[in-house]
């Protein structure tokens, strides 16, 4: 025989090492793969939460984007469909002028004014309804001219519209109306069918 005891034990040990070594390879390898596992693992949660991240940002941008738009469109519409508030005077009136109405005259509580807001009040006393014009005009409160119909040509270009009531006046009541008068001649009638030439009208002038 070749060899002896000696040579077992150093067979024993080398497999033992060889063993050994590969226990402790496999060990390495095992651990180099966890670590390569962990890295993927942190580098996937870190894309995920990323991209949330990114995707809950662009929702916010979009949200408040359309939230916007709403607000432009909600404001658009809502100018275009409502109608507008009445236009109301802030000015201090300079003066006031009453006419009262009656079948069929028209009187003033003064026939001067101040130029500036004047505010207007009408009174009719009845027993008709009737209205009240106004006129800038170098004409002649018995001579404005009238139209097919002998009424008042209230489009006439010899006269400048200023006042109008625009409905009728029922017996008993009153309106109150602002208005900007500059300095000359006024005309203020009665236009409802006949009215005027019966003799529903009167000047008046204003000063500076």
């Amino acid at each position: 025989m070749t060899g002896g005891p000696d040579v077992f034990a150093g067979e024993e040990r080398n497999e033992s090492r060889a063993a050994h070594t590969s226990r402790r390879d496999v060990f390495g390898i095992f651990s180099i793969t966890l670590a390569i596992l962990a890295t993927a693992f942190a580098a996937a949660a870190f894309w995920v939460s990323s991209t949330a991240q990114d995707h809950a940002e662009h929702a916010s941008q979009q949200a408040d984007r359309v939230a916007e738009a709403a607000t432009r469109n909600e404001a658009a519409h809502g100018a275009a469909g409502k109608p507008a508030s009445p236009a109301t005077s802030t000015a201090v009136a300079v003066g006031a002028i009453t006419f009262d109405e009656q079948d069929f005259t028209i009187t003033a509580s003064s026939q001067t004014a101040r130029a500036g807001d004047v505010a207007i009040t009408i009174h009719n006393a009845g027993p008709s309804s009737h209205e009240l014009l106004g006129f800038r005009t170098d004409l002649d409160d018995a001579t404005l001219p009238l139209d097919a119909g002998r009424n008042v040509n209230e489009d006439s270009a010899m006269m400048t519209k200023v006042l109008d009531t625009g409905t009728d006046l029922a017996p008993g009541t009153q309106r109150t109306m602002h208005v900007n008068l500059g300095p000359g001649h006024y005309v203020f009638a009665c236009n409802l069918p006949g009215h005027f030439r019966l003799g529903m009208h009167l000047s008046i002038t204003v000063v500076s």
